[in-house]
């Protein structure tokens, strides 16, 4: 006897679609993100407006070596990270690319080569971009997005470091038109015909559809009531064309204005949704000899428009700022996403201060990283060669509160050395983003090096 079982049954998780359709349909498809195929085209010129690259002193090679111990875990994890800056005197080109690999059954690891990018000069206040970066850090602030601003927490990102989400760049080309002197009036377009959605912990799924997953991922249910006791869920993922996934367009328009008071943005961007949308079947067949119920995910990723805008005071206390990032058009997918507003506040060099939260009907009918997000962060260095640093990220959501805390010392005896110790502390309640993840206490030492 088979039984089809209802989708409200299988998949009522919302951890699913971002773990399954990100982590397994693309990431596991590709041995890293897609952009490492993009070639670096550095090429030289005679004219005024495309100089060679020259060598500067911010080259930057950085390495790092660490053991962490996790308390879930019986063995320490080893951790090599390793990451590359490089920027042209001209500021023309540039290059950063970010990579880690943690040794161990559950590790994570990635490549992600973001920024690269080569710009050209066709006018005195007009360029031209190449490569992959984020458009907002074209303009004449040079603003990147955070995973804490409103905007960056709806556009693509990096979440392989789940406790260090990253905002991702597009691939693509763009151009900036500067229609005043010192940035009081810039243009900012960027057009991208290939998309890549969130990168998260992969799940693991073997050709049988048991799951292996990787430490932070976000687990589906693995099991289903049936008759009088449960069963285990298996999964199959049916992607169709990965192609069909991959080159999607995306397109951006943006306004700047940049003064000593105020800085100002007004941006609008079409792109598909980060996270997908699943549609899912499953059956339970008690005939199988492992007794388990099938289920088929497809991942769909509907397009979505913005509109966002950024609102900062250099000259106030703090220099407060303000985001809002607000889904416009029509149909109810656009909806779902909803509005997030997001406050960031630096009192003093050494500490910041922030929050994000989906506003009402918008907020997620599960965890998320928006649900009321507070945090703050500290640096505070002594005796000349020691620091010590803190961050907190706390969910104040009833229902769903957790709480992340890091603590890091670091001693530098030298200007290109330093040996750090981090605890890491998660709690929660059972439903909130950081509950999820409370088995995870840890605790690493490691050394860094700078060339």
């Amino acid at each position: 006897m088979r039984r089809n079982f209802k989708k409200s049954q299988t998949f009522p998780h919302r951890a699913f679609a971002a773990s399954v359709a990100a982590s397994l349909v693309l990431f596991s498809t590709f041995s890293a993100p897609f952009a490492h195929a993009i070639p670096l085209p550095f090429t030289t010129s005679s004219s005024s407006t495309t100089s060679a690259p020259q060598t500067k002193p911010t080259d930057l090679l950085q390495a790092g070596l660490s053991f962490g111990q996790y308390a879930a875990e019986s063995q320490a994890t080893p951790r090599l990270d390793l990451r590359l800056r490089w920027k042209s005197l001209n500021d023309l080109h540039q290059i950063n690319v970010t990579s880690f690999v943690e040794f161990g059954p559950t590790g994570n690891m990635t490549f992600d080569p973001d920024p690269v990018v080569v710009r050209v000069k066709v006018a005195k206040q007009s360029r031209l971009f190449f490569g992959r970066t984020q458009p907002f850090a074209e303009g004449p602030l040079h603003r990147t997005l955070d995973a804490t601003d409103a905007m960056g927490a709806v556009w693509a990102q990096n979440q392989l470091d789940p406790l260090n989400r990253r905002v991702t760049g597009w691939i693509g080309g763009g151009a900036r038109v500067d229609f005043l002197d010192n940035g009081k009036l810039t243009l900012v377009t960027q057009f991208s015909p290939i998309f890549l959605p969130n990168f998260t912990p992969s799940l693991g799924i073997d050709d049988q559809g048991r799951l292996n997953a990787s430490r932070f991922a976000r687990l589906p249910p693995q099991w289903v009531q049936y008759q009088n006791g449960v069963m285990p869920i298996h999964y199959q993922i049916d992607t169709g064309p990965i192609r069909d996934i991959v080159f999607q367009n995306q397109f951006f328009l943006g306004l700047e204005h940049s003064s000593k008071t105020v800085e100002a943005s007004l941006s609008a961007w079409n792109a598909p949704r980060p996270d997908p949308q699943i549609a899912a079947a499953g059956v339970l067949d008690p005939t199988t000899p492992d007794l388990a119920a099938s289920v088929v995910a497809r991942p769909s990723f509907p397009r979505q428009n913005f509109l966002g805008a950024r609102f900062r005071l250099p000259r106030i206390f703090g220099q407060p700022e303000l985001q809002a990032a607000v889904p416009f058009g029509m149909g109810s997918a656009l909806l779902q996403q909803g509005a997030l507003i997001s406050a960031r506040w630096q009192p003093f060099q050494l500490l910041s201060l922030g929050y994000l939260e989906a506003l009402g009907s918008a907020r997620a009918t599960e965890a998320d990283f928006t649900d009321r997000l507070i945090w703050g962060q500290v640096l505070q260095p002594f005796a000349k060669v020691w620091s010590i640093g803190a961050r907190v990220e706390q969910h104040l959501l009833p229902t769903r509160q957790g709480q992340w805390n890091s603590v890091t010392l670091a001693y530098k005896p030298t200007r290109s050395l330093t040996f750090q110790a981090r605890a890491s502390f998660l709690s929660g309640d059972d439903g909130s983003y950081f509950g999820a993840w409370r088995a995870y206490d840890s605790f690493s030492l490691g050394a860094q090096s700078i060339w």
